[in-house]
């Protein structure tokens, strides 16, 4: 009897961890999930080299306080279309001390095209997103030190001037936002 008192403890536990492993809120996809478990960059690769449209996306920890801004305000969000223009969010203060107070996590997403990597972008696990009726692969078990490694590696040889594909600076972005201290050994 006198261990009983831990099984709300344990339950409690693991609906966290499962929880945290879920994509974020997104509509309008054909999601797929993938375990990184055998490595993050294999795992991108294969999925990316198939050069089938879609995103590829995931969540790690981030810098708290520090997360893009989601569509709409608070008080009356909507989705961010992935496809599209219609991106970047609001930054109230409101937002910013509700997100404070709840710390979601990072999302990065990759846009593959016919020609491999198209875009980069960062979002958030509280903001709603739109793939635009495309593929959707949400990636579980990333580990942080494997997506900072990883993105430095998509920055590497292109040219921030002739950044066409729109991943330069995104990338610098994404790896600064990691709450993760591999990014600041990455950034010096």
């Amino acid at each position: 009897m006198k261990k009983l008192w831990m099984l709300p403890v344990l339950i409690f536990t693991f609906g966290c961890l499962s929880v945290s492993a879920q994509p974020p809120l997104v509509e309008n996809l054909k999601l797929q999930t993938h375990s990184a478990r055998g490595g993050l960059a294999p795992l991108f690769r294969r999925l990316s080299e198939a050069r089938v449209p879609g995103w590829i996306g995931y969540s790690v920890p981030g810098v708290p306080g520090h997360l893009p801004g989601c569509c709409g305000s608070c008080n009356a969000p909507r989705p961010c279309r992935l496809e599209g223009k219609e991106w970047w969010g609001n930054g109230d203060s409101e937002c910013r001390e509700k997100r404070l107070a709840t710390n979601p996590g990072l999302v990065i997403l990759f846009r593959i095209g016919t020609t491999g990597l198209e875009e980069l972008r960062v979002s958030s696990e509280d903001c709603h997103l739109d793939a635009g009726g495309l593929a959707f692969h949400w990636l579980e078990d990333v580990k942080p030190s494997e997506s900072i490694a990883m993105i430095a590696t998509l920055c590497s040889g292109r040219d921030p001037e002739d950044d066409k594909h729109h991943v330069v600076d995104p990338a610098v972005m994404a790896i600064a936002l990691h709450g993760d201290s591999e990014a600041d050994t990455v950034m010096a």
